[in-house]
């Protein structure tokens, strides 16, 4: 008895473990405007630069292409972001630490994180990504910790507004 009643617990913990579908970001589809500010490793003051986005979907992908005007200079980025499985897919795998969702509003909040390398010297580090929308407001943040760190720190945020 011991047996079934681990395993059933078992499944109801691990069942409970964080998800992201595709349908619960389709709402995002769309034209924004706003700004991307980040912090210059050079000069280590924070940038604030205005920014064009078109959010869509295609297939199981967020696509988010931004046009920044960087001081004159037209910028193109182009992000991709794949559902599959209820884990998001950017580079590698992101690992979604946190949720929060409201199906009525569609308004939601996550945070994940990934291994990579940042800085003027590409150092090991954690990203932490947090992407939350309200009110027709889509803002996301990436903190970074170098390892043997112990806080993490603003590299940059892009906050925009739906264009109506």
């Amino acid at each position: 008895m011991k047996s079934v009643f681990a395993i059933l617990l078992t499944t109801l913990l691990f069942s409970f473990e964080p998800s992201v579908q595709i349908d619960e970001v389709k709402h995002l589809n769309g034209l924004y405007t706003g700004t991307l500010t980040y912090l210059d490793y050079t000069s280590n003051e924070r940038v604030e630069i205005p920014l064009i986005a078109n959010c869509y979907i295609e297939k199981n992908k967020l696509i988010q292409e931004f046009t920044i005007n960087e001081w004159g200079r037209v910028v193109r980025q182009k992000e991709s972001y794949e559902f599959k499985n209820g884990t998001i897919y950017a580079d590698g795998a992101l690992k979604l630490e946190e949720k929060e969702y409201n199906a009525a509003t569609k308004e939601f909040r996550l945070v994940l994180t990934e291994r990579g390398k940042d800085g003027n010297q590409q150092k090991p580090c954690i990203f932490r990504y947090t992407a939350s929308y309200a009110n027709d407001v889509f803002t996301m943040t990436k903190d970074v910790k170098f390892d043997g760190e112990n806080e993490f720190f603003n590299r940059n945020e892009y906050k925009i507004s739906r264009l109506k």
